[in-house]
């Protein structure tokens, strides 16, 4: 009978010690995803007009350069319209690329943030369009 019985408490303290594993192995995961990973600066240039837009090293501002090397404009789409933290305190633009625009069917720069927001940049003034976030 006590054969069966330590028997027992081995598989349980075998059960507890592999649950104690997978809790300490997903708490060090969920660690990994907290750290940001390194930001880097991004250039897109619009073939038709030669226009460069560089998104800077901090990921916050989008600059757009003409083919003479002169700014055209330089924005900071979260700030200069006022949208709310959401999620983060401050957001970096995270989706950086042109596309057609699905409000104005037109070009734009396509940028979503870390925090979910996004919407679409023009590419001539600069004015930031919100579209939502999930």
């Amino acid at each position: 009978m006590k054969d069966k019985k330590s028997g027992n408490i081995v598989y349980l303290l075998i059960f507890i010690v592999t649950i104690g594993m997978f809790i300490i192995s997903a708490c060090q995961e969920k660690k990994k995803e907290i750290v940001k990973p390194k930001t880097y600066s991004q250039v897109m240039i619009d073939s038709k007009s030669g226009t460069q837009f560089q998104l800077d090293t901090s990921q916050i501002y989008i600059t757009a350069i003409n083919s003479s090397n002169d700014t055209i404009w330089k924005t900071d789409p979260w700030k200069d319209n006022h949208l709310g933290e959401y999620r983060v305190k401050r957001p970096i633009i995270r989706y950086f690329m042109l596309g057609t625009d699905e409000i104005s069917g037109k070009m734009a720069i396509q940028i979503c943030y870390d925090n979910s927001q996004f919407g679409s940049v023009d590419l001539k003034t600069g004015a930031f369009i919100f579209q939502g976030q999930d």
